[in-house]
């Protein structure tokens, strides 16, 4: 049985959007899962608490985007507009994200059906990321002392250039990610370490607990 970390506020549909991404994707990914019956064991997730998002984003965003007051400048960044259910939907999704990881701990492997948002930053989202759920995870598992160290391998086409930023400086948080061998842009801040890997739309991160036992787990890209 895989275990799979999902919610109904994952399939939250923008008022508008500014380019080609595709809501519905979650709801497809959660329609695939479903058919697989009982062979997959669903949990809901909590919110982020609004005091662990603003210990890596800065806590004037996370109260624009939780009120549903982002500026417009910052919506165009981001690529579409922060309505309400997209905002419960960014606070859940990094919360997803946590507990996969706690769960891949005591289970050896979980998956978040949402995430990979790499591209958000500290004062504002960007390329349809909100909040940044894979450094919020990465940095509260290390900060509660669940982990050690975190590993992120990301996949995409692009560079993920928030989660770089949002974990540069911080103990115990070191970042690996894949450079794409046909995008890649050179004018975002370099990666620690870079390597060449298989161009994939997931992200999964590896984590040491304190027993040392190794153990991962996935998180899908989307609205986040």
């Amino acid at each position: 049985m895989i275990t799979v970390v999902h919610h109904p506020d994952y399939v939250a549909q923008p008022p508008r959007t500014n380019g080609p991404y595709q809501p519905s994707k979650n709801a497809l990914i959660r329609d695939l899962l479903i058919a697989e019956g009982e062979r997959i064991d669903w949990i809901e997730p909590e919110p982020m608490p609004d005091e662990w998002l603003k210990a890596v984003h800065d806590p004037d965003y996370v109260d624009e985007v939780m009120a549903s007051r982002v500026p417009a400048q910052k919506e165009r960044r981001i690529g579409f507009a922060i309505s309400d259910p997209v905002a419960r939907r960014a606070a859940r999704v990094p919360g997803g994200t946590f507990l996969a990881g706690m769960l891949a701990m005591e289970r050896g492997f979980a998956a978040n059906s949402a995430g990979g948002s790499h591209h958000a930053l500290p004062d504002t989202g960007a390329g349809y990321c909100v909040f940044n759920d894979l450094a919020l995870a990465a940095v509260r598992l290390v900060e509660e002392g669940h982990v050690r160290r975190v590993l992120v391998v990301d996949c995409d086409v692009h560079q993920g250039d928030g989660t770089a930023i949002l974990t540069a400086g911080r103990p115990a948080s070191p970042l690996i990610r894949s450079t794409p061998r046909r995008i890649f842009r050179p004018a975002k801040p370099a990666p620690p370490l870079t390597c060449r890997w298989p161009t994939a739309r997931a992200t999964t991160i590896i984590s040491r607990r304190s027993s040392g036992r190794w153990c991962r787990w996935w998180t899908g890209s989307g609205l986040s």
